[in-house]
C-alpha cells in the first residue's frame, strides 16, 4: 500500500543515499508491483478469456517471488504430446507480463553543484 512511508519527509530523513534509503525504496518497489498486481489480473484474464474463445486452452499460471510479488500468466497446457510424439510436458502458448518497478532516493549525486551527474548515452 502507498501511504505516507513512503512521503518525500520520510525519504529526506533516512538521507542521500542511505542504506535505509535504499531498504525503503526496495519496499516502495514491492508495494508499486502489488498495486499493478490486482489490475494486471483482471486484464489478463480477459484477454486469456478471448484467447480461449478462439481455439487455446490457456489456464492460469501464478509463482510466488521471493519479494512477495506474483508472477500471473497463462499456458496452453498440451499432455497429448507434439505431432505424435509423447512428451511429459507440452506448453504451447505462453502468456505473461514483466513488470519492472525501480525505485532510488539520491543515488545520482555529486559532492559540489558544479560537477553534474553523468549520464550513460
Amino acid at each position: 500500500m502507498i501511504d505516507q512511508k513512503f512521503s518525500y519527509d520520510a525519504f529526506e530523513k533516512l538521507g542521500l543515499d542511505s542504506e535505509e534509503a535504499k531498504r525503503l525504496c526496495d519496499e516502495l518497489q514491492v508495494a508499486v508491483c502489488e498495486e499493478f498486481n490486482d489490475i494486471l489480473k483482471r486484464k489478463m484474464d480477459e484477454v486469456a478469456e478471448s484467447l480461449n474463445a478462439m481455439g487455446h486452452n490457456l489456464q492460469v499460471f501464478e509463482d510466488e517471488n521471493y519479494d512477495g510479488t506474483i508472477d500471473y500468466g497463462y499456458r496452453d497446457h498440451n499432455d497429448n504430446g507434439i505431432d505424435g510424439r509423447q512428451i511429459d510436458y507440452v506448453c504451447k502458448l505462453r502468456l505473461g507480463i514483466d513488470l519492472i518497478v525501480s525505485a532510488g532516493f539520491g543515488h545520482l549525486f555529486r559532492e559540489s553543484q558544479h560537477d553534474p551527474v553523468e549520464t550513460l548515452q
